[in-house]
């Protein structure tokens, strides 16, 4: 367990806010126009929640997005065909999609309470810091190299993929470089599906294929801090954290790599 936290508190509503924005839209639509209309503006809600999230299971390979994505098509064929919306089915078929409709809200509330969906940056973030002292005006905005390693490609590669499905953040292939970009939860939509997303703004650790490893930690996230860390220490800090990671995946330790994050208990949406 992880005692001292050493970021500021998430005050991020982006989580909890989505169902709401879903009925502000359904009531307005139905103050506006009439019950017909607003569930076919629902129904068009929810097939947009249900594209954006097979985009990020195609993205990044994490089965658990499909469950949501059951949720959210299911909804909308509830909305569709329910007695009062825009195409009325028989009472014996509406119980039959109720009834699937409820297994896979069961389905996506697990996902939900389980933290399967969750974005782990803000815990890698909070590991680096751990052992970090306080050293007011230490910090510098460029990257940092930090050393050579040893390694075979097909790891690397591997362990890219892993980062990403298990929901550690991001990674791009750029130059004969990996690079791992942390991503926490009330970033992972910017991050997922702005085209304009530029990892260079954010904080990232690189290991190029001669083994060339260079850390950039931005100035956003170091601000993120509580208090000013000592730069130089947080930069390694997160590079051998992420050393760490890939030599536990190249031992097969890859559920050593979740215990050690998950040591760091947030909530759901943070």
């Amino acid at each position: 367990m992880v005692g001292h936290r050493k970021l500021k508190p998430d005050r991020s509503i982006f989580g909890p806010i989505q169902p709401v924005i879903v009925l502000i839209i359904f009531g307005l639509t139905l103050v506006i126009w009439d019950i017909k209309t607003a569930l076919i503006v629902l129904v068009a809600v929810y097939l947009a929640y249900f594209a954006f999230t097979m985009y990020a299971f195609l993205r990044v390979k994490n089965y658990y997005f499909l469950t949501a994505g059951f949720f959210q098509i299911m909804a909308a064929v509830f909305f569709t065909f329910n007695k009062i919306g825009p195409i009325p089915l028989s009472e014996d078929m509406m119980r039959g999609i109720v009834l699937i409709l409820l297994a896979s809200a069961v389905m996506a509330g697990y996902t939900l309470i389980t933290k399967k969906l969750k974005w782990w940056g803000r815990e890698i973030f909070e590991l680096a810091a751990q052992d970090v002292e306080v050293d007011p005006e230490s910090f510098t905005e460029r990257p940092k190299p930090s050393g050579k390693i040893i390694y075979r490609r097909e790891d690397l590669f591997g362990f890219a993929r892993f980062y990403e499905k298990n929901l550690l953040g991001l990674y791009k292939r750029e130059n004969g470089t990996i690079i791992f970009i942390p991503v926490k939860m009330n970033e992972w939509a910017n991050a997922l599906y702005n085209p304009s997303y530029n990892y260079k703004n954010h904080s990232y650790v690189a290991i190029s294929f001669d083994g060339s490893v260079s850390t950039f930690i931005s100035k956003k996230d170091y601000l993120n801090y509580k208090e000013d860390l000592a730069f130089d220490h947080l930069t390694a800090s997160l590079t051998n954290l992420h050393l760490d990671f890939f030599d536990w995946y190249q031992g097969g330790k890859e559920e050593r790599i979740k215990d050690s994050i998950k040591e760091v208990e947030g909530n759901i949406f943070t």
